[in-house]
């Protein structure tokens, strides 16, 4: 050891340790003695460069010198120097460049974080590689300082993540167009999403920072309801020679009158926002409640002006000159910048595809009423129809009127009116022509097969990384991909070849329909309780009080179970597999039918976490008919087994559902696989068993039926000892699958 490194190295005396373990031997001592010693700043930099040139990756080692980290490093003890040792190798194992980044800042990050901080900032930092890539997550590592002040915010502050369903929930409850709240590093609208911090930590207290993300939510939704946002905004903002100067004294101008707006119309939340915005500014001198506004200042007489019920948009943009030469007042907790370019540019898009769809609604209202009057569909017979529109200002919507004569608006369409007059303050005359309808035609048909591709639901579902012990966040794409139903004969061939099959499962599932428990020991009932009469005459001898709950009762118990069938459609289930697959579907609805058991059936299958697949075959809500019955039929191999996000799939809608019993039954023939070479082995088998733990979690019961004559050696793994069952021969499959239900649903 060089003179530095000893330097370096904390002292510990062996004699210290000597006595207590010499008698075990000296080879014990020594091993006991070079487990606690702490590594040398040499020892350190080869045993990071040796994580860091990870085999996995193929590529020699170029990232930069480790000597100044492990210098850092040395100084720690040994535990928590191999705690960022095996750090550095699991973040190795995701990205060789983020683990030499995490190196360069491990010194600093222990001993301002600690060991059980820096897991949390490494899950932190794996998300953002998984989203944004390489270099957001390295910049994520080197602003230690900023995740630092996140991390206090977190104990008393609010996540937005943590209150997005609320917010939503929020401003959809609100008049006017549909909202969307999200979060984003400025706090603006573009009018049809609400951009909102990641975090609030402004107040030492969750309940007042959750209020003051409801005060945003409302003044942002005020911008879009009271027209902050009208056409000649840019003509106005450039009559100035600084007209950015001039946008923030608009921003100021509009907020006075939203806050007018909001206390007439939405009194108990502008309390809440005048409540916040008093505790912020209680300690500043010489303001008064309207926040940053002095009293002697044209601000406050522009405030009072403002508050007028009649004023709009137009009155904030005539007092920008009054106020321009001005220092701008002290910004309210809940204000936000405008970005007029951006509402325009969503603006164009909205008033474009809005003029197309009140365009068709108008043809199809056009033709509905000349088809009442026994008009031929004409575009003559079109074109004597004529429309106008005007504002209700009290009831803040749009009245169609046709030939003069007021009518009722369908929903959708009345929609679209009263976003059209948010956007414009009028519905333009030229917009409301019904005729020259064949110019859609073409349109509505190019549109109908443009969007095809979008009928299928995708949902985004997180997944497991052992190597690096969190989640991927929404990591797979699963897609719900509807089955055409097809008739091949197939359902008939298997009913007639498993008909004295099916009758004899359909009386077996009968007797468990419904069973009888005898109650014992009861008030009143059918039969004596044999028991409970000698223990009362046992107690009468005694001289003690006879009871009187001596009977016994049948008592009815229905069954309330619901099951989730999820089938393996793979390639590898091709030929007599998959012909045993549907055999089996068959004759388990036949029998499950006599039950009365909810049940559903989902395929699943896909290739990469890009195109996860789930096949409905049978909804928890369908019936057992005809089209389940040749869904069944079509069920055909497709492509990988990657079986994670199908389990999450399933265990979402089990979830969702009041039931004493919830089970999922997956039926496969081999173990988690996918197209990805990395999916494959542990990887794929250690995200089923998560998703697997999730279920139990969530009180369904989940269980295999597999064709794998390999599958004890990993099923246990995932299902437990005896969750599980291995079918040794296909033509097994159709019975055993109805005997395990049977099973698994009454005990």
């Amino acid at each position: 050891m060089s003179k530095m490194d000893s330097n370096l190295t904390p002292q510990i005396r062996p004699d210290r340790f000597l006595k207590p373990v010499r008698s075990l031997g000296q080879n014990i001592y020594l091993k006991y003695y070079m487990s606690i010693i702490p590594l040398t700043a040499n020892e350190l930099e080869e045993a990071l460069e040796n994580r860091l040139e990870d085999p996995a990756f193929d590529m020699p080692f170029m990232l930069g010198s480790l000597a100044k980290p492990a210098q850092q490093l040395a100084h720690f003890h040994r535990t928590q120097q191999n705690f960022i040792l095996a750090c550095a190798t699991r973040v190795a194992a995701i990205h060789e460049q983020i683990a030499y980044q995490f190196v360069l800042h491990a010194a600093q990050a222990l001993k301002r974080l600690g060991e059980e901080g820096i897991d949390k900032w490494l899950v932190h930092i794996m998300d953002i590689y998984d989203v944004s890539g390489i270099f957001p997550a390295i910049k994520a590592i080197k602003g230690l300082e900023d995740y630092e002040r996140f991390t206090r915010i977190q104990s008393y502050g609010v996540l937005f993540s943590e209150v997005e369903r609320i917010l939503n929930s929020f401003v959809n409850g609100l008049s006017g167009r549909q909202l969307i709240c999200t979060s984003h590093d400025e706090m603006y609208t573009d009018t049809e999403t609400l951009y909102l911090p990641d975090a609030i930590g402004k107040f030492d207290n969750k309940k007042d920072n959750f209020r003051l993300y409801k005060a945003m939510v409302g003044h942002l939704w005020a911008q879009t309801w009271y027209g902050s946002f009208p056409l000649e905004l840019p003509e106005y903002l450039m009559r100035f020679e600084k007209t950015e100067k001039a946008l923030c004294c608009f921003q100021a101008l509009e907020t006075l009158r939203l806050d007018a707006c909001l206390s007439r119309d939405l009194p108990g939340l502008h309390r809440e926002m005048q409540a916040l915005q008093e505790k912020i500014t209680k300690n500043l001198r010489g303001f008064q409640n309207l926040g940053g506004l002095t009293p002697t200042s044209h601000w406050q007489h522009c405030a009072v002006q403002l508050a007028h019920p009649d004023c709009s948009v137009f009155d904030s943009l005539a007092l920008i000159e009054k106020v321009y030469s001005s220092p701008l007042p002290q910004a309210f907790c809940y204000q936000s910048r405008f970005f007029p370019d951006r509402v325009e540019e969503i603006r164009q898009q909205r008033l474009k595809r809005e003029k197309h769809d009140l365009t068709h609604s108008l043809i199809e209202m056009a033709k509905d009423i000349t088809a009442k009057r026994k008009h031929q569909l004409q575009r003559t017979a079109i074109k004597r129809l004529k429309f106008r529109a005007e504002m209700d200002e009290r009831q803040h919507r749009v009245q169609l009127f046709i030939n003069e004569q007021p009518v009722f608006s369908p929903p959708e369409m009345q929609k679209t009116l009263n976003s059209i007059a948010q956007d414009l303050g009028h519905i333009p005359p030229e917009w409301l022509e019904a005729a020259g309808e064949g110019v859609y035609e073409n349109q509505r048909q190019s549109e109908a097969e443009e969007n095809h591709a979008e009928t299928t639901n995708i949902s985004f579902y997180d997944e497991w990384n052992y190597r690096r012990r969190s989640y991927h966040k929404n990591w797979c794409t699963l897609k719900e991909v509807p089955i055409t139903p097809q008739d091949d004969g197939f359902i008939q061939q298997t009913l007639q070849k498993y008909r004295p099959l099916i009758q004899h499962l359909r009386r077996s599932f009968e007797i468990f329909r419904s069973g009888d428990k005898r109650l014992k020991r009861q008030l009143d009932g059918d039969e004596v309780d044999i028991d409970a009469l000698i223990e009362t005459l046992a107690d009468a001898a005694s001289g003690l009080e006879m009871s009187q709950h001596v009977f016994t009762r049948l008592h009815k118990v229905e069954r309330d179970v619901v099951v989730i069938f999820l089938v393996d459609m793979s390639g590898s289930t091709k030929g007599w597999i998959n012909q045993a697959e549907r055999e089996s579907l068959i004759l388990l609805c036949e029998a499950v039918e006599t039950l009365g058991d909810r049940y559903g059936i989902y395929g699943f299958s896909g290739m990469t976490r890009t195109r996860c697949e789930i096949y409905p075959i049978k909804t928890l809500e369908e019936t057992y008919d005809d089209t389940v019955r040749e869904r069944i039929c079509a069920i055909k191999a497709k492509d990988y087994t990657r079986m994670g996000a199908a389990i999450r799939y399933t265990n979402k809608l089990l979830s969702e559902i009041e039931a004493k019993t919830r089970l999922l039954v997956t039926l496969s023939d081999g173990k988690p696989d996918d197209f990805d070479n990395y999916y494959r082995g542990q990887y794929g088998i250690e995200d089923t068993r998560q998703a697997l733990i999730e279920s139990k979690r969530q009180g369904i019961h989940p269980f295999c039926i597999t064709l794998d004559k390999e599958g004890p050696d990993y099923l246990p793994r995932l299902y437990g000892p005896v969750n599980y069952t291995v079918v040794d021969q296909v033509h097994k499959l159709p019975l055993k699958v109805a005997d395990i239900y049977r099973v698994l649903t009454t005990r």
